[in-house]
């Protein structure tokens, strides 16, 4: 099997959210493979809240939420603007249209502007990724 050396060249298209990366084989004579990237800045915190079960048993959570954002603005005034957002829900009780990981990245792609939310209860292993739609 031969091993194929690849070269890499990236260049933006005018507009410094979107560019678009070229990979050619280094002999030449060989094809070319073109893709387009995205390149996001991502902050996070941490938040603890409460909630009911379906069961209606009151228990509590620790939260890990990245939020990740378009490229061009400062990571630490996102980071700011990210957790006093979350204020309203740190040490709260949540109600029941906020209570689940899919439904507090929502709050956060809606609310906070965010591309996508990842919300996260690590010591459970239990994930949720939101993605605004394009």
């Amino acid at each position: 099997m031969k091993r194929r050396v690849l070269v890499v060249v990236a260049w933006l298209k005018g507009d410094a959210k979107a560019g678009v990366v070229m990979a050619a084989p280094a002999s030449s004579g060989q094809e070319q493979i073109m893709f387009k990237t995205t390149t996001l800045t991502g902050v996070g915190a941490i938040i603890s809240a409460a909630h009911k079960s379906r069961e209606g048993v009151l228990h509590g959570h620790t939260w890990q939420i990245t939020a990740w954002f378009n490229e061009g603005r400062c990571a630490l005034e996102l980071q700011q603007e990210l957790v006093e957002y979350l204020k309203i829900f740190d040490h709260h009780l949540l109600g029941d249209t906020v209570a689940w990981g899919e439904a507090l990245g929502k709050c956060l792609v809606l609310g906070l502007g965010c591309v996508k939310a990842e919300v996260s209860r690590p010591l459970e292993r239990i994930y949720a990724v939101v993605e605004r739609a394009e």
